[in-house]
């Protein structure tokens, strides 16, 4: 059932008031709203508009009345049946469609003529079957491919479209990718990289090297952290534990107690779902060279070790949104090892959360367990993850068997973990001039440094938008050509050192 996008029954989420929204009133264009959830649904809104522009500073907001920009929630992690177990899934919401409707029958009679941007928050879904369900919606109205354009975080997201297009025999819809992770990571450290402006100096920003200690040997090898439970990350622990991490100096979570969802209490908390049974499940299916290793007795030293379901020592009791962009000392190690959103997806998404960009603000090296591939296309956004300088092996990345992987991971994190910290302190001396390098570029891209990554990610994206419609060209678009352009964006040598 088609929803009245000229009468929309929103709220305002601030104040909890409602009121009504006519998104082809050419009065309201660029205006603000959230469409209210339906009695029967709780949690995030589904469908909203603030802007093509999330976050950051809009140099020009001009092109917010040009063209309709719409939030559509699904969540990276896709949604689950908590009933059943079942999912994950990545498909539109009822109201999500029906909303689509209303606005291409709008489109179809003329009462409107911009087209739309389906945006998917700060999130990367899968696109397969979102791809197929806006299509669908398109053809119950012939609206021309050019009127409708997707926009997201996945830099394979063109991909995704080509991918569909071909195999209909159809024009691709657009993907602009607009990578933007304001307001993920923790605001004190990142303006902490910089020296603000002053007076006499307005325009010149400089490094902070009183940030840095080169001197102090850190505590840790590494660091690994798991706040929201998922099967692949459970099993990244569990080759952790068989391959003796524990043995040496580290800090790891294993899925602490959740504000969000209430999972995590004294009477429920990770140990309920996270059970042997289901280890036994996914080594069976995923991992089978970790299996035999797997008993009562062995699950039972992993819970203990990796203290799982609980909270580290000097955290949060529970952890909410505030609390997962920081953890006690999760800086004093010189290894990040993280599992990105998108690492078990079965279709190509290259996204990149604030997991991978915290060990670039903290100085330590990465490894990172996503799809294949994904370290070397971070490094083609410009990152340093100093594997050379700290002496672990990146084939990891170009392995396709996911057992194998998390094997050839866990050795390297063990393998390095065996050198003496102080001389890992040393190798991590030998990485100082990338390091640096890291920290300016997260600046660059989260702390709104004039003319430099947001506002030219902003004209970027923008050009894009209003690009005419090329087939050919969005055919021929691949990640690897957007990320050399999006490297491009950064403007780091605007950085000066005192």
């Amino acid at each position: 059932m088609a929803i009245d996008v000229t009468r929309l029954d929103c709220i305002n989420e601030g104040t909890n008031s409602s009121h009504t929204f006519d998104v082809t009133d050419p009065e309201t264009f660029g205006q603000s709203w959230s469409l209210k959830l339906p009695p029967e649904v709780k949690g995030h809104v589904l469908v909203s508009s603030h802007g093509i522009h999330r976050g950051g500073v809009a140099p020009d907001i001009s092109i917010e009345k040009e063209i309709l920009s719409v939030s559509f929630f699904l969540a990276t992690s896709g949604r689950y049946d908590w009933m059943t177990g079942e999912g994950p899934f990545w498909t539109l919401h009822e109201q999500q469609l029906d909303f689509l409707i209303g606005y291409f029958e709008q489109l179809d009679s003329g009462n409107t003529d911009r087209p739309i941007i389906i945006n998917f928050c700060d999130e990367s879904p899968q696109l397969e079957e979102v791809i197929e369900q806006i299509d669908s919606c398109m053809q119950l109205f012939d609206i021309p491919t050019e009127k409708v354009m997707l926009s997201g975080m996945n830099f394979d997201g063109q991909q995704a479209c080509n991918d569909f297009a071909k195999k209909e025999n159809k024009q691709p819809l657009k993907y602009i990718i607009f990578y933007n992770m304001h307001g993920h990571m923790r605001w004190q450290d990142l303006e902490n990289i910089l020296i603000k402006p002053k007076k006499d100096e307005p325009n010149v920003i400089y490094y902070n090297d009183d940030v840095d200690d080169w001197d102090t040997v850190k505590g840790n090898t590494f660091t690994f952290l798991n706040r929201r439970f998922a099967n692949i990350r459970a099993l990244a622990l569990w080759a952790l534990y068989v391959e003796g991490s524990w043995k040496f100096k580290n800090i790891v979570s294993a899925f602490p107690p959740l504000l969000y969802f209430k999972i995590g209490a004294e009477t429920s908390n990770a140990t309920k779902f996270c059970t042997l049974e289901l280890m036994d499940t996914l080594t069976k299916k995923y991992a089978p060279l970790y299996k035999n290793q797997l008993h009562e007795t062995s699950f039972k030293d992993f819970a203990n070790k990796y203290k799982l379901g609980q909270t580290l020592e000097g955290d949060a009791p529970f952890i909410g949104g505030e609390e997962s962009k920081w953890a006690p000392n999760m800086a004093d190690s010189y290894l990040w090892y993280t599992i990105e959103s998108v690492a078990d997806h079965k279709q190509t998404n290259s996204f990149f959360t604030e997991k991978v960009l915290k060990p670039m603000m903290y100085g330590q090296g990465l490894i990172l367990f996503s799809q294949p591939g994904m370290i070397a296309k971070f490094k083609e956004f410009g990152f340093h993850t100093l594997a050379d300088e700290l002496g672990f092996s990146e084939d990891y990345d170009n392995e396709q068997d996911m057992g194998l992987r998390l094997q050839m991971i866990s050795q390297e994190i063990v393998k390095l973990s065996q050198v003496p910290l102080p001389a890992l302190h040393e190798r991590w001396l030998s990485a100082k001039d990338k390091i640096i390098e890291n920290k300016k570029r997260v600046a660059c891209m989260l702390t709104n440094i004039p003319d430099n990554f947001w506002q030219n990610t902003v004209k970027y994206c923008d050009n894009i938008i209003r690009e005419e419609y090329n087939e050919e060209k969005l055919f021929n678009t691949n990640s690897h050509n957007i990320l050399k352009d999006y490297r491009n964006l950064f403007v780091i040598d605007k950085i000066h050192h005192k």
